[in-house]
């Protein structure tokens, strides 16, 4: 059976995941905030995995969140193929998020590149500021610039400490996850912060993201 978090993988030389379990990965997609792949396995009994993977909620732990195990590559393409098109499906309604109403509201397509940032050395913190991460970072890649507004919480990649990872919520999907420090492009300037990214940060220091408010989540300093 497999499980839903696979700690037995491997990535290639550009960062790629390679492998998951016992299946090699011979095709993928990157969809929304994570990937949809087909592996194919040599020793299992059923030879090829059709997944979709998360990367963001751990470090070097790979997140299944649906799964097929199917007995050809024909039917492999066609469940990939359908995998595909239901999570960008999912993931445009995401990003549409109905509470938020009029056009000066929505969600930019919009990149946000080093331009719409404050340059933080890596001994410096970024605890408790927003932050955009890259468009392309070496394990996954977004699909819409949202998902790279991230209000970030702490860990050691936060308060330029030894670590290079850091706890942070998601604006796009209000989601505590993990990033890399080497995947942030810089704070985001004040006057660089969309409308939307404001009411969520409203949002999260009136309610928090579980309900509880919270008073060290952001305040003045995001707005550098």
């Amino acid at each position: 059976m497999l499980s839903h978090v696979i700690r037995a993988q491997s990535y290639d030389d550009s960062g790629k995941l390679a492998t998951v379990g016992e299946y090699t990965i011979v095709r993928r997609k990157k969809v929304g905030s994570g990937e949809i792949f087909i592996g194919r396995s040599m020793t299992e009994g059923i030879p090829y995995l059709v997944a979709q993977i998360d990367y963001h909620r751990a470090p070097e732990v790979v997140y299944i969140n649906h799964h097929l195990l199917v007995p050809n590559y024909d039917e492999a393409m066609s469940c990939y193929q359908r995998m595909i098109r239901e999570t960008a499906k999912e993931t445009a309604r995401e990003i549409q998020w109905g509470y938020l109403n009029g056009e000066e509201n929505a969600v930019a397509l919009t990149t946000f590149t080093d331009r719409d940032c404050c340059p933080v050395h890596r001994s410096e913190s970024i605890e408790g500021k927003i932050v955009a991460i890259q468009l392309e970072p070496s394990r996954f890649a977004f699909t819409h610039s949202a998902y790279q507004l991230v209000l970030v919480e702490g860990g050691a990649g936060a308060t330029g400490e030894r670590g290079w990872t850091f706890r942070g919520i998601c604006l796009a999907t209000m989601e505590r996850k993990i990033w890399r420090r080497t995947e942030v492009l810089g704070v985001l300037r004040h006057d660089s912060i969309p409308l939307w990214a404001m009411l969520r940060l409203q949002e999260i220091r009136r309610c928090g993201i579980d309900g509880n408010p919270s008073d060290d989540t952001g305040g003045a300093e995001v707005y550098v």
